[in-house]
């Protein structure tokens, strides 16, 4: 996942581990290492809280929140999730 490997990098650009983004985000370490390792999609809010934390200008919170392709790419897995989810209470 494209978002996670960005989020890895610049946390570790910035030299900080997940439990110093728990810190400061509030976020559990082990949602912060789902997110980086691609098995989680996170909001874009959490995005924002994540940017926050990292201490990045504005325009690299927009990189991150914004950009066409991420973006896309994230809201398709949230649309085949949904679709999994609706399908399987549409069984019962």
């Amino acid at each position: 996942m494209i978002i996670g490997d960005r989020l890895r990098a610049l946390r570790e650009e910035k030299k900080l581990s997940q439990g110093d983004i728990e810190k400061r985000t509030g976020l559990l370490r082990c949602y912060i290492s789902r997110v980086e390792n691609g098995h989680t999609v996170p909001a874009v809010e959490t995005l924002e809280k994540m940017a926050r934390a990292f201490e990045v200008p504005l325009y690299q919170r927009c990189q991150l929140c914004s950009s066409r392709s991420l973006l896309t790419k994230a809201l398709g897995e949230i649309s085949a999730r949904m679709r999994g989810i609706y399908e399987s209470y549409a069984r019962h």
